[in-house]
């Protein structure tokens, strides 16, 4: 009897160890239950800010290449408007050009009287004399002109009136 008893308590002890066991076993899978409820908590947290984040990434690349069209658009425009300004300077230049030569030819014509002796060579006209205030003897696109006295200022050829050397 004092055997059964005894076997009965070591029993009864290896029942409460295994009870405490049991017991410690659920305390730990109950904070394994609760870190795991948290970390997919946090996961959907995540997903639903990465579903935002995109949503935002899309917008805003949206919102990116719309502004890039706009600016390209602006810049093709601004690209014509140069264009266009090149070439209405150049023809204001070719204006001034040629009314460089008119003045030069005017002030010429005053200063000789509108009397100049003198022979032709090529298309241009040899004018003897000294030339008018701010005009030199300019070569024309191959044609020189001949003579020690030569002078005479060509319009629309020339960038400007220059004084003899």
């Amino acid at each position: 009897m004092e055997q059964v008893t005894r076997r009965l308590g070591m029993a009864h002890e290896e029942i409460q160890r295994l009870t405490d066991e049991l017991q410690g076993k659920e305390k730990e899978q109950s904070k394994l239950d609760s870190a795991l409820e948290k970390s997919q908590l946090e996961i959907e947290k995540l997903k639903e800010n990465l579903i935002k984040l995109k949503e935002n990434d899309s917008v805003d690349l949206r919102k990116a290449k719309e502004h890039n069209q706009r600016l390209d658009e602006e810049i093709l425009a601004l690209r014509n408007r140069v264009r266009s300004l090149d070439s209405e300077r150049k023809v204001l230049g070719e204006e001034v050009e040629r009314l460089k030569g008119q003045i030069c030819e005017s002030q010429e014509n005053k200063q000789l009287g509108n009397h100049s002796p003198g022979k032709m060579v090529g298309a241009e006209q040899k004018v003897e004399g000294s030339p008018p205030l701010g005009c030199r003897p300019v070569p024309v696109r191959g044609l020189l002109e001949t003579g020690p006295n030569s002078r005479r200022c060509y319009g629309g050829i020339m960038n400007s009136c220059h004084h003899a050397d």
